[in-house]
């Protein structure tokens, strides 16, 4: 079941996937699923996707775009501001997968999805019991981190909140996909 609380049903693994959400496409990547995906958003602007047709965001996608690529699967983003969108490809006979990667708690959930939709549940479980273990680790390295530093109004990256207590400010840094492919800040 997706988040858009449907069903989905496929004869067989997919073979041509459009990935309409930025952070799907990086778990089918990390899944090594490089091979079926046969197109990109605006935001998939790096390697190993770069090279692929774009059907312009994931948000309004050019349904003619994606109809030209002729993929079995669409992933895409459950998004109230775009229900134009699972129509259109409803009225094309597109299958489609909703997901709603909001919270850290939804990854493992989405890997599960993306890994059954793929054939590839063993190795989405191992990715995906990976994946809880960097988080759990980051979290301890970030509370330990943060509890050491005194924080404060006269600290030099914070701000007071409406309550009167700081909020720290982090420090600008590299950004790393969750994967773990380093990428710096656009």
């Amino acid at each position: 079941m997706d988040d858009a609380g449907s069903e989905i049903e496929l004869s067989a693994p997919s073979l041509r996937i459009l990935s309409l959400v930025p952070s799907a496409t990086e778990i089918l990547l990390a899944l090594g699923q490089e091979a079926r995906l046969v197109g990109r958003t605006d935001y998939d602007t790096e390697d190993p996707v770069a090279h692929l047709p774009w059907v312009r965001g994931g948000l309004r996608p050019s349904i003619e775009r994606i109809v030209a690529l002729d993929p079995d699967l669409v992933i895409r983003f459950r998004a109230e501001s775009d229900p134009a969108t699972p129509r259109r490809l409803d009225a094309n006979g597109i299958a489609h997968a909703t997901i709603r990667p909001d919270r850290i708690e939804d990854i493992g959930r989405i890997i599960r999805l993306l890994g059954t939709m793929v054939g590839e549940e063993a190795r989405a479980d191992s990715l995906r019991r990976a994946t809880e273990r960097d988080v759990e680790r980051a979290s301890r390295a970030a509370a330990r981190r943060l509890g050491r530093r005194r924080i404060g109004p006269d600290s030099s990256r914070s701000a007071p909140s409406r309550s009167g207590r700081p909020i720290r400010q982090p420090p600008p840094r590299s950004r790393t996909s969750l994967f773990g492919q380093a990428r710096s800040w656009p």
